[in-house]
């Protein structure tokens, strides 16, 4: 959860402020996990084998913690963490190419990463890739480029960086309509999700 969130969701062990230190983060957890797998499982018995997710966006990408991290994950053979990159091409301020022009991808398989770059807003693409993500135990970790749309749903801001913040929030009834998701819930969460 966000540092200052009330609320504690199940199976997530920690979310961050500062940009970047959320890859960071995963790394260490992933580390810790390979760690804990090597002490403590048997050929009869195993314990640790479990994969560590990030959720990331593209400021997360802009600061050099990720990038030293990223190093660090590919070095250590990091094969049990998946990194899904929320490439929506905004910042908090700006759009994205006034401040990164890089090829993320080429710049993750340099590292050492298995690399998709998928459409991420097809759910069905979006749970096959990290399917195939998990059955690849080839010593890299795993680095996923789902490409978005911020405000999807919302055209008076859609695909801009006044989507992310307070300059979408009166369009948010609307969007959702648009999108098919019910009226009069704050927050929506599908059956199926829960």
């Amino acid at each position: 959860e966000f540092p200052s969130s009330e609320h504690n969701t199940p199976g997530i062990e920690c979310t961050t402020g500062p940009l970047g230190q959320g890859v960071a983060n995963a790394v260490g957890f992933a580390a810790s996990e390979k760690m804990a797998a090597a002490v403590y499982n048997t050929e009869e018995h195993t314990i640790f084998d479990h994969h560590i997710y990030a959720l990331a966006g593209d400021g997360c990408f802009q600061e050099g913690v990720s990038a030293e991290a990223a190093c660090f994950a590919a070095h250590e053979k990091l094969d049990n963490l998946i990194i899904l990159y929320d490439a929506n091409e905004v910042t908090l301020d700006k759009m994205a190419e006034y401040t990164q022009s890089e090829d993320i991808i080429k710049r993750y398989d340099a590292y050492g990463w298995e690399t998709y770059d998928i459409d991420g807003h097809d759910l069905a693409v979006v749970e096959e890739t990290i399917a195939a993500a998990k059955a690849s135990n080839n010593g890299k970790p795993k680095f996923i480029k789902c490409n978005t749309i911020i405000g999807k749903g919302m055209e008076e801001t859609e695909g801009t960086n006044a989507a992310h913040g307070e300059a979408g929030v009166p369009y948010v009834e609307k969007a959702k309509k648009n999108i098919g998701l019910p009226d009069g819930e704050s927050w929506y969460v599908s059956e199926g999700t829960r």
